[in-house]
């Protein structure tokens, strides 16, 4: 009898806990890829995780995480930023059309054309409007730098680096 009431009690206390989670910790879509980023010999893990009650209404976190599996960087954003233009083409787009295009964006945004080696190639020439002097050269002369580009929201485009042991945002425009 005594047994069964300490199973019943643990039952009782994980239903509570269960019940007491935020249906925003639903992870919904998760991608994740591998790809040398903080060393150029090393892979680094690069993940989208997808939380909330709907895919609409979610949130994504990106993040990566290196080689020796310290997260490096993280950033979380509505989901709905991944749609930016991409149904311009609807005029209503309706749910089920938001929520395939996020999962589209979602599938694509690692993709290799967005890793860039070199960050910044020799031939680009510095422009003030888009980079800080000192570190646009301290990438570009880094022949080992590697780049990821990705875009959030409409013409939020950004590309990130390591530069000095740590991930910072290069560029970022419009």
């Amino acid at each position: 009898m005594k047994r069964c009431i300490e199973i019943l009690f643990v039952l009782t206390l994980f239903s509570q806990i269960v019940q007491g989670q935020s249906k925003s910790d639903n992870v919904l879509k998760t991608v994740e890829t591998i790809h040398a980023f903080s060393s150029p010999t090393e892979m680094d893990t690069f993940m989208l995780t997808l939380k909330g009650n709907s895919i609409v209404d979610g949130e994504i976190c990106f993040e990566i995480i290196n080689y020796k599996g310290l997260k490096i960087y993280s950033e979380t954003f509505k989901s709905t930023k991944l749609i930016g233009y991409g149904l311009l083409e609807f005029e209503n787009p309706t749910e089920k059309d938001k929520v395939e295009f996020i999962k589209k964006r979602m599938n694509e945004f690692f993709a290799e054309s967005n890793f860039l080696q070199p960050a910044i190639p020799k031939t680009e020439e510095f422009d003030e409007d888009y980079y800080e002097k000192e570190t646009f050269y301290k990438i570009q002369n880094n022949f080992n730098s590697i780049g990821f580009s990705y875009v959030i929201g409409e013409e939020d485009i950004r590309q990130i680096t390591i530069v000095d042991n740590k991930v910072i945002i290069y560029w970022n425009c419009c």
